[in-house]
């Protein structure tokens, strides 16, 4: 009797650490693989800055079986390789095995790349003035579709509006791109402006009239109201240009 119970007692013990290896195990392949798809949405991140990735369904699910069980080998390096513009990317894996050779495999991915864009609640016309009030704000996917191909050039959500103007027409229901807006001009062209010429220690006024929109500290190319007279300088605040003769 006491050697039936000594044997389950030992029985007991041996099952409760085989089960404490393979949890501890498990606990190992999960940070394996928590590693690895780190390093996948670090990789998309660069590629789609400002966006929320998110895998369609596991990030290494595109992975070989029999490398996601390597838990020992050294994963050196993930790096993403391209994207085909529909959801799927490809990326390249080199790790080190046992012998610490080098080897090294492309998988292919499919994800989402989230962003926020101002669309537009109607119409707006060129040289009015942006404001967020124009615009309802929606999730666009970048990784595919129209997200994809304008995504260097969609407005973000998070852009000074009370400083933009439109430059292009930007119809309803469609969102702002870069090349179709612009900073808001200190002065336009036409409009009348203040010269101060600058020269051998002398500092005269003259009136004349901008030749093209200008920016605060930019140079600003100007017409002299008296003798017609091209000259370009740099454009003050308060609305003067200086000309160094």
């Amino acid at each position: 009797m006491r050697f039936s119970h000594l044997f389950f007692t030992i029985f007991l013990i041996f099952t409760d650490a085989k089960a404490s290896i393979a949890q501890n195990q498990n606990s190992d392949h999960e940070i394996y693989l928590q590693k690895i798809e780190n390093q996948i949405l670090d990789e998309l991140a660069k590629k789609f800055p400002d966006s929320k990735i998110k895998c369609s369904n596991d990030c290494t699910s595109g992975l070989d079986s029999s490398f996601l069980q390597k838990q020992a080998l050294i994963v050196e390096s993930i790096e993403f390789h391209h994207d085909t513009g529909d959801g799927r990317a490809t990326f390249n894996a080199s790790w080190r095995d046992a012998e610490h050779k080098t080897n090294s495999f492309n998988f292919t991915i499919s994800f989402h790349a989230w962003r926020t864009v101002p669309i537009a609640k109607k119409r707006i016309s060129p040289m009015q003035k942006l404001s967020k009030n124009l615009f309802r704000f929606e999730e666009l996917d970048f990784s595919r579709g129209v997200g994809r191909q304008y995504r260097d050039l969609v407005l973000s959500d998070t852009a000074d509006f009370s400083n933009l103007e439109a430059r292009n027409t930007i119809l309803e229901g469609h969102f702002p791109l870069l090349n179709g807006i612009q900073k808001i001009p200190l002065v336009r062209r036409g409009d009348p402006i203040k010269v101060i010429l600058l020269g051998n220690g002398l500092k005269l006024s003259t009136p004349g009239t901008a030749l093209k929109p200008g920016y605060r500290g930019e140079e600003i190319q100007i017409l002299t109201e008296k003798n017609k007279r091209k000259l370009s300088g740099t454009l003050n605040q308060d609305r003067t240009v200086e000309v160094s003769l």
